[in-house]
């Protein structure tokens, strides 16, 4: 029987996650073993290209089957800090808005998703990660996977709404029982700020609260952008909080598998627990309501790393850098248009991954399959209805309202996208990294 830890973050007692403490290792030899695991892979990637090793975060995702460390598998690696610009904005899936480590490493584990579902549907291998659910057309992660989370930094947003001297204050508290008394006087006067919905800046770094007062306000128009003003972007704290309560499927995937999340966050640097735990689910845990099944919240284990990264003050890069298991490829994004420094588009865009949906669909489904991007991310009216209702939470809260992106770039049809993209989705490029 797998047994779940309850522990305390200062003397608030926190629920249990969803990791089992009947490990034969560790939770911090956990943390540490997956952050040298990314680590080590990158440098791996980049070492003949000092240009690529340069970076401000870097994410990557790792698989363990029955939490066996010795058999951890990679399924991708990310850097970047960036997202398109406002007048890089296209109508046809193919660009990338938000090129930040951790957004597209879920984005790399979506596609992971689809090759295993390819695997298991037409090929009837049961080495897929996937498993059917009796008596249903759906399918469900097997219970022996687990996806792990490791960001070099503190998300962007409300997870890093903290000043430096709380996290060495959160390190020491273990030795000593004094506290430096400016520590509780930092605290107080970023109070105010915390939980806030925050948005990243457009062609830039770090985040501003959400200004939107109604859902008008909330809702970005495509000429609006087009005129000038500026593109507005959720921000890495913001996304994974909901996350941690609809999954990381997404919409397309949720009308064919039950939601899968992340067991673990591991965090490189800039760790407070909880300041990190109130970022990623408890600022709104209490005022989820009537969200369907099978959503809801899991809660990561979340951790720091024995050795922090040290804080670099290089201006960061105008790329991000993209490598996954399944194309076996590194990708080299232009994170002001979202596209490869190639000018390709990325086998993780919208179109890339929808394309890859409907493949499936056509595969598993009889009816009639829509065709056009924001149609079929509706097909899955429960998960629509979970994501209002964790924007409601936030609302009711007071933390804002959740900013989105001006609907007519989720209205594409495939067959508006040109045939070097269709091409590309269903054979292997060389990488781009020019």
């Amino acid at each position: 029987m797998i047994k779940y830890e309850s522990f305390f973050v200062g003397s608030i007692p926190i629920e249990s996650d969803t990791l089992p403490t009947d490990l034969p290792y560790s939770r911090r030899d956990l943390a540490d073993r997956i952050a040298a695991c990314i680590q080590e892979k990158f440098n791996q990637l980049t070492h003949n290209d000092v240009r690529l090793q340069r970076r401000k975060v870097l994410a990557g995702v790792v698989q363990t089957r029955n939490y066996d460390l010795e058999t951890m598998e990679i399924i991708c690696i990310t850097t970047g800090t960036k997202c398109i610009s406002g007048d890089r904005l296209t109508l046809n899936g193919q660009s990338l808005n938000d090129c930040h480590a951790e957004i597209i490493a879920r984005r790399c584990l979506i596609r992971y998703f689809y090759q295993q579902l390819k695997l298991l549907i037409e090929e009837n291998n049961h080495e897929s990660i996937f498993e059917k659910i009796p008596n249903s057309d759906r399918f469900r992660l097997k219970s022996s996977i687990a996806f792990h989370l490791y960001i070099s930094t503190s998300p962007c947003g409300d997870g890093r709404l903290f000043a430096p001297q709380e996290v060495a204050s959160e390190q020491s508290s273990s030795t000593t029982t004094n506290q430096d008394p400016n520590n509780k006087q930092i605290g107080h006067s970023l109070r105010k700020s915390r939980g806030l919905l925050r948005t990243k800046v457009e062609a830039g770094e770090g985040t501003i609260p959400v200004m939107a007062k109604n859902l008008y306000q909330s809702m970005q128009t495509w000429d609006g952008i087009l005129g000038g003003e500026r593109l507005l972007t959720m921000s890495c704290s913001d996304k994974l909080c909901r996350w941690n309560f609809i999954g990381l499927q997404g919409a397309l995937l949720s009308v064919l598998i039950e939601p899968i999340y992340y067991t673990s966050i591991i965090i490189g640097s800039l760790y407070h627990s909880e300041h990190i735990r109130r970022a990623l689910f408890a600022r709104i845990e209490n005022l989820v309501k009537n969200i369907p099944a099978p959503y809801g919240l899991r809660r990561p284990f979340l951790s720091g790393v024995s050795s922090p990264e040290m804080r670099t003050t290089s201006r960061a890069p105008n790329h991000a850098f993209i490598w996954n298991c399944v194309d076996q490829k590194c990708e080299i994004v232009d994170t002001l248009s979202g596209l490869t420094t190639s000018r390709e588009s990325s086998f993780i865009s919208k179109a890339a991954l929808f394309q890859q949906w409907l493949t499936l669909m056509k595969q598993i489904k009889s009816n009639t399959i829509p065709t056009i991007y924001c149609d079929a991310k509706q097909l899955e009216v429960n998960y629509q209805t979970a994501k209002i209702e964790i924007n409601k939470a936030f609302q009711k809260s007071g933390f804002g309202l959740w900013i989105i992106k001006p609907h007519e770039q989720d209205e594409f049809d495939l067959s508006a996208c040109d045939a070097t993209l269709l091409c590309q989705i269903n054979q292997s490029i060389p990488p781009s990294i020019d």
